[in-house]
């Protein structure tokens, strides 16, 4: 079973790991954040301001889960790059962009998984949808309501 599947199965299981977890231990999972650590902890998170109908309910204090923020902005940047390559590179470069988006993509959605895992262990709250705002704010957010065409095909309402 592969780390993303394990975390949205069995949360619980990486619990203790949060807690003990170096933020520069990423690095071994995650070799292109080595790399660039500098570029990546000094870009602007680019967190948009709190909307209509958010909840403030806490605030993101580790520093271990802002880098997973940070982190998981990279990979899907370096993921929309490799994208942009693919689209427009010659057949060699579009096989290895499309390999390499993949990847990236994959890897962010591990970091973004294990940010909202620990956003909730450190504020414990588990069951609520939640978001990152401007100055690292934590937000309760509706779920997205399913459009309307889809409540009627698959019987939601």
């Amino acid at each position: 079973m592969n780390l993303l599947k394990r975390l949205r199965t069995k949360p619980q299981h990486f619990k203790p790991l949060l807690h003990a977890f170096d933020p520069d231990e990423l690095m071994l999972l995650f070799p292109e954040l080595g790399e660039r650590q500098d570029e990546i902890l000094n870009a602007d998170a680019g967190l948009r301001n709190i909307e209509d109908g958010e909840k403030v309910i806490g605030c993101v204090e580790r520093e271990f889960t802002r880098r997973l923020v940070l982190y998981g902005q990279f990979y899907n940047r370096r993921r929309a790059e490799e994208l942009v390559k693919a689209q427009f590179g010659s057949e060699h470069e579009r096989v290895e962009a499309d390999e390499n988006a993949r990847r990236f993509d994959e890897a962010g959605d591990a970091l973004k998984e294990l940010m909202f895992l620990a956003i909730k262990q450190e504020i414990g709250v588990w069951d609520q949808n939640l978001a990152i705002r401007k100055d690292w704010k934590i937000v309760s957010i509706k779920k997205p309501e399913m459009p309307e065409m889809f409540r009627r095909m698959f019987g939601g309402g």
